[in-house]
C-alpha cells in the first residue's frame, strides 16, 4: 500500500454553523501553536504556523485563550474529546505530550482523530462554527482534522 500523502478525518459534532476547511500551509511549514478559546465548551480554535501565518479563528469571541505551544521537534498527532450539539471538550496530543483537557464535561458522544501513519502530522482543522447569532455566543459546532506527510 502506498504511503499517505494527505488525509482528512471527520468532522464530529452538531449540525449547526458554517462549514470550514483550513488551507494547507506551505511545504516545510508546521503547526507551532494550537490556540483554543474555551469555558464550558470550545468557543474557538486557531492554528499558528512556523512561518508566522495563522488559520482564521474558527468560532466566536467568548472563552479564555489557552495556547498549546509545540517545541521545534514536536508535531500534532491527535485530537479527541466530547460533543453534543457543539464541541464540548478538546484534548490535543503530540508525538511528545498530551495537553490537559480544555472545555467542559458535557456532550453525549466521544470523538477521536489521529494521524494514520507515524510520519504524518495534523496541519489543520475542518468542521463547522458560528451558531447562536451573537459573536460572544458563537462556538465550534463540529471538528475534524486534515494532515499530510511530515517534511524532514
Amino acid at each position: 500500500m502506498p504511503p499517505v500523502e494527505s488525509f482528512q478525518s471527520g468532522p464530529s459534532g452538531g449540525r449547526g454553523g458554517e462549514e470550514f476547511v483550513d488551507d494547507f500551509p506551505g511545504e516545510g511549514v508546521k503547526v507551532q501553536s494550537i490556540r483554543v478559546w474555551h469555558g464550558l465548551e470550545i468557543d474557538a480554535i486557531q492554528l499558528l504556523y512556523s512561518d508566522g501565518s495563522t488559520t482564521p479563528k474558527r468560532g466566536g469571541s467568548g472563552g479564555t485563550l489557552t495556547p498549546l505551544d509545540l517545541e521545534p521537534d514536536e508535531f500534532f498527532t491527535e485530537v479527541s474529546g466530547r460533543y453534543g450539539d457543539h464541541v464540548d471538550s478538546l484534548i490535543v496530543r503530540t508525538n511528545v505530550q498530551t495537553f490537559q483537557k480544555l472545555g467542559g464535561n458535557g456532550g453525549d458522544h466521544e470523538y477521536r482523530y489521529q494521524v494514520p501513519e507515524e510520519d504524518t502530522e495534523i496541519i489543520g482543522f475542518l468542521g463547522a462554527s458560528g451558531t447562536m447569532g451573537a459573536e460572544l455566543a458563537r462556538r465550534v459546532d463540529a471538528i475534524g482534522i486534515i494532515g499530510r506527510r511530515r517534511f524532514k
